[in-house]
């Protein structure tokens, strides 16, 4: 279910006329908006300012708007400047305010005019409001807004998707005259209150740490996973019967009917076996459903995985930065950065978007997709050395021969994880210590470890968004008992950007890997493609608001 469709699709006024409605399988739930209260409060606000909504594409803008206008005032009009009641509204004010000179009286009120020449009903009251969509559309409505409401009764508001427009030269804000809200997508709390009352009161419970909009704003500011994490790995279902019906157990003992497990290519297998023994031996009251989440971005059936973007912002950032330093000193120097990226080289692809407002970002960039050859790799930094005094470097972790031994394996032991995975991090070092033995220059390496994964205060507006999204698409999988789905991003359109949000089998998921496109990558193997950039390029947009204390970005203490 696309975003539009979460919030627009089967909506119908409920009883009250203050909620919108959602559908859940076959049954049209109640969705209580909590921004309803803020247009009532505006509505009674004594200020009579003109109210500007802003939000992205799809979230329920138009909508909410009208509904709480049908409900609240006596008379509405309506504009969509991108449609053709906007067309007819803008000749309706040219023809008002097309006055010169000597054309006999002026008119008094052309703007009222206007509004009348476009609604004949139309009428200046205290009970009339006036909408007009998509004004970012119009730099000369636009400017009227001071005009809106010191000279009007009525009350104006106006929304667009793109109002970041409105900072364009062309367009004057008038600060005193407006009040700006933001209307996000349908929140966590605000489905699940419609969808299962019992589930929602259970999720007001969760504790005491997270009684509060504000503490759980917090949550989402605070790196880690709140609910812990865990690499146990089942086995065979005909093996190891007993660890399923002990999962069983437990549910059942708490009363959990829906469980969402979180993750990236172990935790869908673990779904996916989950779910296939439920339905091989008739287990009607549980229903499993993966989410994706990993930094890694290797799972398939999905455009992008959560976590994802924010890594990759911290990427960028980081990247930019370190080119900034290395560039301080005269002497030859080379400077490698290994990436995480056992297998899939996305997040090492990121290091390339420190070059989007201006910067060289790296000067070599090695994907774990192809084969590495560590005389190429010397050779390819030696020219890079003679062209420029600072060479900066990005390697996946998972860089290998082409036999398939990693780089790394010089540096590690051969310890395994309990999912079969070897520990590989080190490539940096063994080429440091390459670079250092064959070139003779100055060299350090760089190991991001951690700080790629909770980076928090890097953290992307967009990744944060479709995160809430995807949690949303998972947990309506859950209570349409769609067990065996895992929530997916399907891009739509890449500029502007757009997704929208389905399910796939988790079956069609589970233990295969979603690697760099090798025609994303330069054909001399040192770097990407500008279709590789164009991907990455929407991921990273977006800084939410953070909250600081003493300095630093506040964090919920849930352990």
């Amino acid at each position: 279910m696309s975003t539009k469709e979460y919030n627009l699709l089967n909506m119908k006024a409920a009883e009250e006329g203050k909620a919108n409605k959602i559908k859940i399988g076959s049954e049209c739930m109640d969705i209580k908006r909590h921004v309803y209260q803020t247009l009532l409060k505006w509505k009674n606000d004594n200020c009579h300012t003109t109210l500007e909504v802003n939000g992205a594409r799809q979230v329920g803008k138009t909508y909410i708007i009208n509904k709480f206008a049908d409900e609240n005032f006596s008379h509405k009009v309506y504009i969509n400047l991108f449609e053709l009641s906007g067309e007819q509204f803008i000749s309706c004010y040219q023809k008002a305010c097309n006055w010169r000179p000597g054309e006999g009286p002026r008119p008094q009120a052309p703007l009222h005019d206007a509004f009348r020449l476009f609604d004949e009903n139309f009428s200046d009251t205290e009970d009339t409001v006036i909408i007009i969509d998509e004004i970012q559309e119009s730099a000369e409505i636009y400017n009227r807004i001071r005009e809106f409401t010191r000279q009007f009764r009525c009350r104006f508001i106006v929304t667009g998707s793109y109002l970041g427009r409105i900072y364009e030269p062309e367009f004057r804000y008038s600060s005193g005259d407006v009040t700006s809200i933001q209307i996000y997508t349908l929140s966590y709390e605000e489905f699940l209150e419609a969808a299962d009352t019992d589930l929602f009161e259970k999720y007001k419970l969760l504790g005491k740490k997270l009684d509060s909009a504000e503490k759980i704003s917090l949550l989402m500011q605070t790196p880690a996973a709140a609910l812990g994490s865990c690499r146990y790995k089942l086995g065979d279902p005909e093996e190891n019967k007993e660890d399923f019906e002990e999962i069983l157990q437990i549910f059942r003992r708490h009363e959990i009917r829906y469980f969402i497990y979180i993750g990236g290519n172990d935790s869908m297998d673990t779904v996916d076996k989950m779910s296939k023994y439920c339905k091989e031996n008739g287990v009607d009251d549980v229903f499993v459903v993966g989410a994706p989440k990993t930094i890694d971005n290797d799972l398939v059936e999905t455009d992008h995985c959560p976590g994802f973007g924010s890594a990759a912002k911290y990427l960028a950032a980081t990247f930019a930065e370190l080119e900034r330093d290395c560039h301080v000193y005269e002497k030859k120097a080379v400077t490698i950065v290994e990436v995480m990226g056992r297998n899939a080289g996305w997040l090492t692809a990121a290091s390339a978007l420190s070059r989007v407002n201006g910067g060289e970002g790296p000067s070599l960039i090695y994907l774990c997709e192809p084969v590495f050859d560590t005389e190429q790799f010397l050779k390819d930094v030696q020219e890079k050395l003679e062209q420029k005094d600072s060479v900066l470097v990005a390697i996946s972790e998972g860089i290998h021969d082409s036999e398939g031994r990693y780089v790394s394996e010089q540096v590690q032991s051969d310890a395994q994880d309990q999912f079969g995975h070897s520990y590989i991090a080190g490539s940096a070092k063994v080429l440091e210590e390459l670079v250092r033995d064959r070139i003779g220059c100055k060299v350090r390496s760089i190991e991001l470890n951690l700080m790629q994964r909770c980076a928090a205060h890097l953290a992307s507006a967009t990744d944060l968004e479709e995160s809430r999204m995807l949690g949303m698409k998972a947990c309506q999988c859950a209570l349409e008992k769609q067990g065996g789905q895992m929530a997916s991003i399907r891009r739509i359109s890449a500029d502007p950007y757009r997704v929208e949000y389905t399910s796939v089998p988790v079956s069609e998921v589970a233990n295969k890997e979603k690697k760099v496109p090798l025609s994303w990558i330069t054909e001399d193997g040192h770097d990407v493609t500008e279709e590789m950039m164009a991907y990455l390029r929407p991921l990273i947009l977006g800084e939410p608001a953070m909250q600081y204390e003493n300095g630093i970005p506040v964090h919920i203490e849930l352990y």
